[in-house]
């Protein structure tokens, strides 16, 4: 999956089936960052700010990665998470829908 950044048009979010999440520049066509994670990534969405990106893998997990660097992982679902979203009414409240066929409203420390 992909996810442009919100507020920097030449930049882009992908999720990897390699276990990666990684920032492009569109421009040059190169990796900015990559971040390695013990799974599978399906989904990525960045909040409104560009400062976090939520992630949710095949594992259940649904990871915030903060622009320092830090990883938040938030509670397991029982199944792959499909898809994550950020809230447009906060930038500490996200959604994340799971196998499991349940939408859960998680909310997040302030990043």
């Amino acid at each position: 999956e992909l996810n442009w950044h919100p507020t920097k048009a030449a930049l882009i979010a992908s999720a990897s089936h390699d276990c990666t999440v990684a920032v492009w520049s569109v421009v040059s066509g190169e990796s900015i960052v990559r971040q390695k994670v013990k799974q599978q990534v399906n989904t990525v969405s960045w909040d409104q700010t560009g400062k976090r990106l939520v992630m949710g893998s095949d594992e259940g997990e649904v990871i915030v990665w903060s622009e320092d660097g830090k990883l938040n992982m938030l509670p397991k679902f029982g199944g792959q998470v499909h898809a994550v979203a950020w809230s447009p009414a906060g930038s500490d409240t996200l959604a994340a829908a799971g196998e499991d066929g349940f939408v859960r409203v998680l909310r997040v420390a302030p990043g």
